[in-house]
């Protein structure tokens, strides 16, 4: 009877055991639940991220080319005022233009 009493404390014993392994192994897998969501998120987090900039960056070259581009026609407009004052002082001196308003065909390049 002594045998049998040890016995069942042992299989009490072992059966408190395996319960509370059970737990721990249950809260490790929530744990490894846990960090795989963080984990998904943050990766979610970066793509958005990326694209972000990616789209920034877009949007910064085209702005740049379109800079570029205004850079360019101004450069082309100053280029056609001085020629054309040129052209008008030409004129003015060749004694040409004397019905002209020189100051007034300047204040439209101006």
């Amino acid at each position: 009877k002594a045998n049998h009493e040890k016995d069942r404390s042992e299989v009490k014993i072992l059966k408190e055991s395996i319960v509370e392994k059970d737990t721990t192994i249950n809260d490790l897998r929530e744990d490894i639940d846990r960090l795989q969501n963080n984990y998904n998120e943050d990766e979610k987090r970066r793509l958005n991220d990326e694209a972000i900039i990616k789209t920034i960056k877009e949007i910064l070259a085209k702005r740049n080319s379109e800079l570029e581009k205004a850079k360019a026609l101004i450069e082309t407009l100053q280029q056609e005022q001085a020629l054309a004052s040129e052209v008008i002082m030409d004129t003015a001196d060749q004694g040409k233009a004397k019905d002209v308003d020189i100051s007034k065909l300047l204040g439209l390049f101006v």
